[in-house]
């Protein structure tokens, strides 16, 4: 914008949405690095303080130079949107703090009614569920506290040698429960920050009691109880395929393993995978298809879509634009299936993203790609600001990010290609997009997780198309059959099974060789950044050559500039591949005291030796404090 469209229009530059969803992430990111809330009227009197510049700005830019006014209006702005995502997030934060159990009600035997969300899930001779409290009929010797009164949103119960409690029921029971708690120790899981992220407010164990009563069971129109019966089938499923082949192994425990994926893809029930599928998921880089996300709501959507397309009878598209109602009909398709996935935050999340590219789609905007995503970001923030301690938000949006990059860099001439080169376009592109995608979230996976998959390229490769194509479809199918065409149903789900079960030797092959994971360790944030920047250079490349060329001969000061942009981005990564390990000299030790639960657990070491003093409970096969 030059100066003379400044002075008619009489505004400011006003940054899109690609400016502001960032700036609003990095205030609520921002929160997280706090211990406690900050004081409110302290952010509230720096955001008056920008907004009084921004209006001095306002009143003397004809005054200055548009360069110089551009910066300093960009940089208020900047300040603006990070101090507005801090005190939403803060604001945010502490309503949803207020609802948690009491320090004073810890440990007191209450007498609650309440619906039971979710699945249950059996394990042993416990069972765990979460409960939605309804009513506190009593509280022992506590009536009088100021904790009584708190609203909790969702209890997490775990009731021993208790009755089976079903998804959608009306339960009374005698509970004893303390506010959410985790261990402490760096790198490990955040599970106090997980249950806060999910809404439970306290946790807890039901008491042998006689007052334990069902009150109601699940109406017929719970979407929970819908889910348990699709749960049923494919246990019954399981049953059946173990009975008929004992000998038909999935990773050493049978068919019904098989089964168990398959639930985890139609109703978000990932409890009865194994431990051994997960670490071939794991070593493999496929664990987000486990994970009812983008992918899945995608597919769903796309489900959706081409099923009415295609059936609309041509009178009704005379009246009504055929893609408005596949649209809508896809967006149908995708709210049933995040509904018996759970309604999980990721699931919230992919929905949310979805449901922007489908208006924008309606309203026949044209919108470049990275205002579609800013736009999902900016409400997914506004929904749910917690979302930045989750793993697979960063993942969701930093791989959407890097797909619409990937297309935008695509090589034209490649395109406009035709004949047998034509044919091998797609699985080309398919497999340059799957290493970009891979390489460019390495930087990120080494950060979270501490561990990548090198072998993940190649993994999604096939299990991408052959889950999202073969897999996925029959379950779609059998969950909407089920309550009308059980028997087909069934078929469908086996389907769908024996499909899985053909491609995981492929997986367990590839999740045993020796090189498939890369521990790296601790990753600071600056080397992730300082690596994905480096990525970032090496994906734009194709354009910044074509942009230094600009349609002429490539010449020596050009070929200098690119060796430089690819020199550059290698230092970059660099510091990424080298582990930051300080020897221990003779003679000395070094001390690290972790929390176990039950007390703290020692570890010293010295130059030739460990020594773990106390390594936790062994709570269940799946959960040692110890691994």
């Amino acid at each position: 914008m030059d100066s003379s469209e400044m002075d008619n229009r009489g505004s400011l530059p006003v940054p899109g949405l690609a400016f502001y969803a960032p700036a609003f992430l990095a205030g609520a990111v921002l929160l997280q690095q706090f211990s406690s809330l900050p004081d409110v009227s302290f952010l509230l009197l720096s955001g008056g303080i920008c907004l009084l510049l921004l209006f001095i700005l306002r009143r003397i830019h004809r005054c200055c130079q548009v360069f110089f006014l551009r910066q300093i209006t960009l940089i208020i702005y900047s300040i603006l949107l990070i101090i507005a995502g801090f005190i939403y997030s803060s604001l945010w934060a502490g309503k949803h703090l207020g609802h948690r159990l009491d320090e004073s009600m810890a440990g007191r035997d209450m007498l609650l009614t309440g619906r039971v969300v979710g699945i249950p899930v059996q394990s042993g001779a416990v069972q765990r569920f979460e409960l939605m409290p309804e009513n506190f009929i009593s509280v022992d010797a506590a009536s009088d506290m100021p904790g009584h009164k708190r609203r909790l949103r969702k209890i997490r119960l775990s009731w021993y040698y208790g009755r089976a409690v079903q998804a959608g029921e009306h339960w009374q029971l005698r509970v004893r429960l303390k506010p959410p708690h985790g261990f402490l120790n760096p790198g490990g899981f955040d599970y106090e920050g997980w249950l806060f992220q999910q809404g439970i407010d306290a946790t807890g164990y039901v008491r042998k009691s006689d007052d334990n009563l069902r009150l109601r069971a699940a109406p017929w129109w719970s979407i929970n109880r819908w889910r348990a019966r699709l749960g049923e089938t494919i246990d019954s499923l399981a049953e059946g395929s173990r009975g008929r082949d004992e000998d038909n192994t999935v990773d050493g425990k049978g068919a019904d393993n098989t089964y168990a994926i398959i639930r985890a893809l139609a109703i978000g029930d990932r409890s009865a995978i194994s431990a051994g599928q997960w670490r071939v998921f794991t070593a493999t880089g496929t664990s987000h298809l486990m994970a009812i996300s983008g992918l899945h709501i995608g597919l769903a959507f796309l489900f959706g879509f081409m099923l009415l397309r295609f059936c609309l009878p041509q009178a009704l598209m005379k009246r009504i634009p055929a893609q408005h109602i596949a649209i809508a009909s896809g967006m149908l398709m995708a709210g049933v299936y995040a509904l018996l996935a759970g309604m999980t935050i990721p699931t919230q999340r992919a929905l949310l993203m979805l449901a922007v590219l489908a208006v924008m789609q309606l309203l026949r905007r044209n919108h470049r790609p990275q205002d579609s995503l800013a736009l999902a970001l900016l409400l997914v923030l506004l929904f749910d600001p917690l979302a930045v301690l989750s793993a697979g938000f960063w993942f969701s949006f930093s791989a959407v990010a890097v797909i619409f990059l990937a297309l935008q860099t695509q090589d034209k001439a490649e395109v406009a290609r035709s004949g047998m080169a034509r044919l091998w376009r797609l699985p080309r592109s398919w497999l340059r997009l799957q290493l970009i995608i891979s390489l460019s979230l390495l930087p990120l996976s080494l950060f979270m997780f501490q561990q990548v998959s090198l072998l993940s390229p190649v993994a999604n490769l096939l299990l991408i198309p052959w889950v999202s194509f073969l897999v996925v479809p029959p379950v779609l199918l059998a969950m909407l059959l089920q309550p009308w065409l059980p028997g087909l149903s069934e078929a469908l789900f086996a389907l769908a099974a024996s499909l899985l079960q053909l491609a995981w030797p492929f997986l367990q092959y590839l999740a045993d060789r020796p090189f498939a994971l890369w521990q790296r360790g601790d990753v600071s944030v600056l080397e992730m950044l300082l690596a994905s920047a480096g990525i970032l250079l090496l994906v734009l490349y194709p354009r910044i050559r074509s942009g230094l060329a600009e349609g002429r001969p490539v010449g020596r000061r050009d070929l200098g500039k690119q060796a430089g942009i690819i020199t550059a981005a290698f230092i970059l990564i660099l510091p990424l591949w080298f582990k930051n390990s300080r020897a221990i000299p003779a003679g000395a030790f070094q001390l690290s005291v972790l929390d176990v639960g039950q007390g703290l657990s020692a570890v010293i070491e010295t130059a030739g030796h460990v020594l773990v003093f106390d390594s936790g409970a062994r709570y269940s096969p799946r959960f040692d404090i110890g691994s």
